[in-house]
């Protein structure tokens, strides 16, 4: 039997010849008049409105892609596709969000770390870290590579045992104390001195130099010897100060440091205290007019702090040169009292004031523990008369004490009255800047 010719149906898979083909196929989609509808299972009408193609499954996919394409929508894969790449973009915002996190970690720590040290830098140059312990560690270290070179082993031996003795007494060993420099320089200004007018001098005192013990950190410390050792001389202060050290001469620095621990705890000057670690001795801590207003009071002695805190535009103080003329005219004597001076980084005792010819040229009369004592000594020494340039080491004039902040303390007498005592374990200063007087 031969194959019938024609053209199979796309739909029904009947053959028609091709003039009756094309019919046949429009007579499956129209049911206008109600004919029956031949429709392959396997295949799937559009589901776009006004779209009624039927494809195979295989074809679907593509033609709704085309017609969601043609209307400009997003496809259902489009969709996935945007979710995807939002995930995948929240991912790297969550790593990108954890790496900077991570970075500012990491810088906080880089700055903890250098503000740490920075601060261990400050406590080395303020003698406040515990690292090569205090006065007599120092003093051990300094004078051993000493051995051979400038000292002899019996000089270091005998210079160790006066300190291990010092240490032991609380008295100071007078290894760099230079005394009798008051009357020494009253005789030199009784004899006059070229394009000076005036003078005006404190009590005796004695000068303490800074040595091997302390060099570096013990200004303060040398300062207050200074102090001490004129108002040890002063019947009106002399039993106050034994009765509270319980010795009879200058005390040690690691006495002095003991002395303003007794204070401390005592109450005077809590902040400071604080401050400090309530600790000062086998340390190199440095003390200023604070702790030394605090160890006087502690004395029952009745010490205050002028605060020049404010100079002139050239951070000298001419108020500050005011106010010590003023202090040693209204209290001129054998018994006026030295005052203390500090100042950023280092202090100096103030022992007079110096007034030129012309009233203009002003200069005051300083010992300073650098000055180291061989120095003071040569001074006794010098003949009389003697020049302005030889007496350089104790002059400075107002351009020679620049700074932008200056504090004095000077004794104003003795505590009386119990309930003024307590009140001064608060410390103030009297402040004084250049726009008041």
């Amino acid at each position: 039997m031969s194959k019938k010719r024609g053209f199979n149906c796309p739909i029904c898979d009947e053959i028609f010849s091709e003039n009756d083909l094309e019919n046949h196929v429009q007579n499956h989609f129209d049911d206008s008049e109600g004919r029956n509808v031949v429709v392959d299972s396997s295949k799937t009408e559009c589901p776009h409105k006004g779209c009624s193609v039927t494809l195979s499954q295989e074809c679907l996919a593509d033609h709704v892609l085309a017609h969601d394409l043609e209307n400009g929508q997003p496809t259902s894969n489009d969709g996935l596709l945007a979710m995807a790449i939002q995930n995948d973009e929240n991912a790297v915002f969550q790593e990108s969000s954890s790496d900077t996190d991570l970075a500012r970690e990491i810088q906080k720590n880089e700055n903890d770390q250098l503000e740490k040290e920075e601060f261990r830098k400050l406590q080395e140059k303020y003698g406040m870290s515990s690292n090569g312990g205090g006065f007599c560690q120092q003093f051990e270290k300094a004078m051993s590579k000493q051995v051979g070179k400038k000292i002899s082993v019996g000089e270091y031996f005998e210079k160790k045992t006066k300190m291990i003795t010092s240490v032991i007494t609380g008295e100071d060993s007078n290894e760099t104390r230079t005394s009798n420099i008051i009357p020494f320089l009253r005789g030199v200004y009784s004899c006059g001195i070229k394009d000076v007018s005036k003078v005006f001098l404190c009590g005796d005192l004695a000068h303490f130099a800074a040595d091997y013990s302390d060099k570096g950190w013990g200004c303060g410390y040398r300062n207050a010897q200074m102090l001490l050792s004129s108002l040890l001389s002063n019947t009106t202060y002399q039993q106050l100060i034994q009765d509270k050290i319980e010795i009879s001469s200058v005390p040690s620095v690691p006495k002095i440091q003991s002395c303003i621990e007794s204070a401390w705890k005592e109450g005077f000057d809590a902040s400071g205290c604080e401050q400090l670690g309530g600790k000062l001795s086998n340390s190199k801590k440095w003390i200023g007019a604070t702790e030394v207003t605090s160890l006087l009071r502690w004395m029952n002695i009745r010490a205050r702090i002028v605060d020049f805190h404010k100079g002139d535009k050239d951070n000298t103080h001419p108020l500050l040169f005011e106010w010590v003329e003023n202090y040693f005219t209204t209290n001129s004597g054998k018994d006026t009292c030295p005052l203390y001076i500090q100042h950023q980084g280092h202090s100096r005792t103030i022992i007079g004031f110096e007034v030129g010819k012309d009233d203009a040229s002003k200069n005051l009369l300083l010992f300073d523990p650098s000055t180291p004592s061989h120095k003071m000594n040569a001074l006794k020494k010098l003949q009389i008369p003697c020049s302005k340039t030889q007496l350089k080491d104790l002059r400075k004039s107002l351009k020679q004490m620049k700074n932008s902040q200056f504090q004095l303390v000077f004794i104003d007498g003795i505590y009386v009255d119990h309930n003024e005592k307590n009140e001064s374990k608060v410390l103030s200063s009297i402040r004084i800047s250049s726009s008041a007087v």
